[in-house]
């Protein structure tokens, strides 16, 4: 069985990159990013920035990111192979 925690994190950290590539693509300054990506998930940049080093994400804050970006129910909850 997969960690959960781990598989969470990773997936909220892939989430970033493809919001991060987007917005710079759309040549969006990389100055801001991770603040701006906090607010689209409706939390502090100070919650993303735990959440990115050990804080892990509990189930209602794991479906809360989820439904802020477009995606259904469990998705942060699988392991994910690149």
């Amino acid at each position: 069985m997969p960690n959960i925690t781990v598989a969470r994190r990773q997936n909220a950290l892939a989430l970033f990159q493809d919001y991060a590539e987007k917005a710079l693509a759309k040549g969006a300054s990389p100055k801001g990013l991770e603040q701006a990506f906090a607010a689209t998930l409706q939390i502090s940049p100070s919650m993303w920035s735990q959440i990115k080093s050990s804080r892990p994400i509990g189930d209602k804050l794991a479906r809360q990111i989820e439904q802020h970006q477009g995606k259904p129910v469990g998705w942060l909850d699988e392991a994910r192979v690149d």
